[in-house]
C-alpha cells in the first residue's frame, strides 16, 4: 500500500513541477503539457537603410601672436636695402610674419569636416579679464567670394565629389582669419594673453 501511495504522489509532484516550465512562453500560459501558445513575428520592408550620423572634425590654429604698433613700426625695404619707419595706419594691429609649425598663417583657424553631416562653425571672442576695448572678428570667404563673419559652414564629407582623398580633404577644409581692433596697453611689451576665441560646432540646421 505504501508503494502504491508513494508513486502517485511522486507523479503529482512531477506534474506540478513540470507545468510552470511549459507555461512560460510568449504572453500565453499553459495549463497542460499538450496546450499550445505562440508569439507573432512582425516584419516590414525598408527601401533604404541610412548610416548613422558620425561627427569627426579637425581644428588647427595659427600661433595667434599679434603686434600692436599704433604710432610707427620698422620694416625692411628691399628697394633701399635698409630698415625704414612707417606710420601704424588705420589698423595698427599686425600678425607675426612667420608661419606656425602647422604651416598656417598666424591669425588662421583651419577646420576640416570628416563627418557625414554638414556642420556650422560659430566663433566668439572672450577678452582677457585685465583688458577692455579689444574686439576680434573671424572672417572667411567661400568659393563664391562671399565674406562671412564669425560663422561659416562646411558640407558633409559624404557629399564630396572628388575621387582622390587629398582633394576631398581640401574640399572639406575651410579657414577663418582673425582681425583685431582696439588698443593694447603700453605696458604689455611681451606676447601675453589678450583673450580667447571659442569655436562652437553644430550640425547645420540644428539649433
Amino acid at each position: 500500500m505504501r508503494r502504491l501511495f508513494v508513486i502517485p504522489l511522486v507523479g503529482v509532484m512531477l506534474a506540478i513541477l513540470a507545468v510552470p516550465v511549459l507555461a512560460e512562453e510568449g504572453s500565453g500560459k499553459l495549463t497542460f503539457p499538450t496546450d499550445e501558445t505562440g508569439i507573432e513575428i512582425q516584419g516590414k520592408y525598408d527601401a533604404e537603410i541610412s548610416a548613422s550620423k558620425v561627427f569627426s572634425v579637425d581644428i588647427k590654429w595659427g600661433n595667434m601672436q599679434a603686434i600692436y604698433a599704433p604710432y610707427r613700426k620698422e620694416v625692411w625695404d628691399p628697394v633701399s636695402l635698409k630698415t625704414i619707419t612707417v606710420d601704424g595706419g588705420t589698423n595698427p594691429w599686425t600678425w607675426a610674419q612667420t608661419k606656425s609649425s602647422n604651416n598656417l598663417e598666424a591669425n588662421e583657424i583651419s577646420i576640416t569636416n570628416y563627418s557625414n553631416v554638414p556642420i556650422t562653425c560659430d566663433f566668439a571672442f572672450n577678452i582677457a579679464s585685465n583688458l577692455s576695448g579689444i574686439t576680434a572678428t573671424v572672417t572667411s570667404t567661400d568659393l563664391q567670394n562671399k565674406v562671412e563673419t564669425n560663422s561659416f559652414g562646411i558640407k558633409s564629407a559624404a557629399a564630396t565629389t572628388s575621387s582622390e582623398f587629398a582633394d576631398r580633404v581640401k574640399e572639406l577644409t575651410r579657414s577663418g582669419f582673425v582681425t583685431l581692433e582696439g588698443k593694447l596697453p603700453e605696458s604689455q611689451t611681451t606676447f601675453s594673453p589678450i583673450g580667447t576665441i571659442a569655436v562652437t560646432l553644430k550640425e547645420t540646421g540644428i539649433e
